[in-house]
């Protein structure tokens, strides 16, 4: 779990979730469930991002890799 890495597209369905939420438990007349649509505005917040520690040892491994095509570009 890493903070401010989620992609903007993960954010704003959860703040449609959130909403969605919110508009289903006071049309159904429970207002009390509403309370369940803050821990999703918390992780839409904060963007969390629950991706594995694999995706983000390759995106490590492709950042070395463009260095790598720099160094090489300004050699010439």
């Amino acid at each position: 779990m890493t903070f401010f890495s989620a992609s903007f597209q993960t954010v704003l369905l959860r703040y449609f979730l959130m909403m969605a939420v919110i508009i289903v438990a006071f049309t159904a007349g429970y207002p009390m469930l509403a309370v369940l649509a803050f821990p999703i505005f918390i992780s839409a917040f904060t963007a969390v991002s629950f991706t594995s520690k694999t995706s983000q040892a390759k995106q490590e491994k492709m950042r070395k890799d463009v260095k790598e095509i720099n160094m090489v570009n300004t050699a010439a």
